[in-house]
């Protein structure tokens, strides 16, 4: 089935869909905005790419146009890790042929996977800074 008729059939009503406060969401894997629109689609279009987070990173899925009738081999997942600035330039990679439109956003969801995998920093008590800044 081409992308163009999933898209007209499944855009009003999918399992998927968010409709609150006039604004339309989707929560669709493979949907790196999170917006209802075609572009940002997960099983509309042929091509997709689904960036989430990994045991220890990111892992960015893409789909297949070759074999979309088997399940197993129409995606191709690729693991990152490291450093943001090492997985964003590994994605800008996978994507400048495959998807550039997407670029922008996978980069977006990758800093923020990242970020969020990151330790968080130790909380100082509010004595222990009013005495030190008696001290001085």
């Amino acid at each position: 089935m081409s992308s163009d008729l999933t898209w007209l059939l499944t855009r009003n009503s999918n399992s998927f869909l968010v409709k609150r406060n006039g604004v339309v969401l989707s929560r669709e894997p493979g949907n790196l905005r999170n917006l209802h629109s075609f572009k940002y689609s997960g099983f509309a279009p042929t091509k997709t790419v689904d960036v989430s987070a990994g045991a220890k990173g990111v892992v960015v899925t893409l789909s297949k146009t070759k074999n979309a009738s088997k399940v197993s081999a129409s995606k191709t997942v690729v693991p990152l890790t490291g450093s943001t600035r090492a997985s964003a330039k590994s994605v800008k990679a996978l994507l400048s042929n495959y998807r550039p439109d997407l670029t922008a956003a996978a980069l977006a969801r990758v800093s923020r996977i990242n970020e969020s995998q990151k330790p968080p920093k130790p909380v100082r008590a509010k004595a222990a800074r009013r005495n030190r800044a008696k001290k001085l």
